[in-house]
């Protein structure tokens, strides 16, 4: 199953939240698979540098980038439009 993610889920992973580390699991045995924003990356190190861990920083930088079940995606001018009808519809601030 390849599930959608954002930045709020490597938060709730890095903070040890149950459910974030049960998804994580399948991911690292390839049961599951990410497809994780670009931006994810930026968010990430600002949330950690912030948090005075940039080695936190980069070791979730690494496995975004590393993880064969982890595919990122850049952020295309039809992904940047059809995000604004998830963000009305679903009434979240941002769709990454």
């Amino acid at each position: 199953m390849v599930k959608g993610v954002d930045t709020g889920f490597f938060i709730l992973l890095a903070r040890k939240d149950a459910r974030a580390e049960q998804v994580w699991d399948r991911v690292s045995t390839g049961e599951e698979e990410l497809i994780v924003s670009v931006i994810t990356l930026n968010e990430l190190l600002a949330y950690f540098y912030r948090q005075g861990k940039p080695e936190e920083a980069e070791k979730y930088v690494n496995l975004l980038k590393l993880m064969p079940t982890i595919t990122l995606v850049s952020v295309s001018a039809r992904i940047a439009e059809l995000s604004a009808k998830y963000k009305y519809s679903l009434g979240i601030p941002t769709t990454d």
